[in-house]
């Protein structure tokens, strides 16, 4: 369940309904979701039928907002992370990507709605992150998955012959196994997905905690990377160990926050 107040700080850190960017090019029509780098928006485009969205450039937690929708922060070493971000949209030009420009002492990429949203990495990957929050039809996926390869089971052993007592009941005891030895080997793959994750976790806890003798600028880095992958291995972890994770992940945000 979402946390109301957690909504309501995200709602007071984004721009407002109705905020004008560029000169009027672009109206900001809702919010579309917030993550730890940026923040995207539904916005109308002056002069078009279609809608597009924007992301802008945000660390949740690390950036403030003044009066004026102006980007605040005090660490150079987001500065650092802010030309990161706009570098990365820019190679995207011409690529899905309308265009890239700078605003409110940030930087904003805007596509048309539809054509996903730009995953900031550190090398073009396959694909695109979609703009909404996670379907329902993607959640469903390893479900339905699952179901249809035991219908097919189902189906194969109903077209069959039919055998002997005795291999029938083999078959319903391989049936009743399989199922259970297919399910410890994706807790398994998860798991060790989410072992390799924490691992390099704790690696980047130790270096937050270490500045100023390491660079909160590499701490960032090595974060941002690590939160690609996470990205990427996201669909084989479970609900529980996406929270560990995000929780993880907020604790060396602060870290950060408190060291720099």
């Amino acid at each position: 369940m979402v946390d109301l107040h957690e909504r309501k700080n995200e709602t007071m850190q984004a721009l407002q309904q109705d905020t004008l960017l560029k000169g009027g090019a672009y109206k900001i029509e809702k919010i579309l979701n917030q993550n730890d780098f940026e923040i995207e928006y539904l916005s109308d485009k002056f002069g078009s039928d279609r809608n597009v969205v924007i992301t802008e450039f945000f660390m949740k937690d690390i950036c403030g907002r003044d009066e004026n929708n102006s980007v605040t922060y005090d660490s150079d070493d987001v500065a650092t992370m802010k030309d990161k971000f706009k570098s990365d949209a820019m190679e995207r030009v011409n690529h899905g990507v309308i265009e890239v420009f700078e605003e409110n002492n940030t930087v904003y990429y805007v596509k048309y709605e539809g054509d996903g949203a730009l995953e900031i990495v550190d090398e073009p990957q396959q694909g695109a992150k979609d703009t909404k929050k996670p379907s329902l039809a993607s959640k469903l996926k390893w479900p339905i998955i699952v179901v249809v390869a035991l219908g097919a089971c189902a189906y194969f052993f109903t077209k069959s012959e039919p055998a002997p007592k005795t291999d029938n009941a083999v078959k319903q005891k391989t049936e009743s196994v399989e199922p259970k030895k297919n399910e410890v080997s994706t807790v398994e793959k998860e798991s060790a997905a989410f072992t390799a994750i924490m691992s390099k976790m704790e690696k980047i806890k130790g270096e937050a905690n270490a500045i100023p003798g390491v660079s909160a600028a590499k701490v960032i880095s090595d974060l941002s990377n690590l939160k690609d992958e996470f990205e990427k291995e996201k669909s084989k972890l479970s609900a529980v160990e996406q929270e560990k994770y995000h929780k993880a992940f907020q604790e060396i945000l602060d870290i950060i926050k408190r060291r720099s």
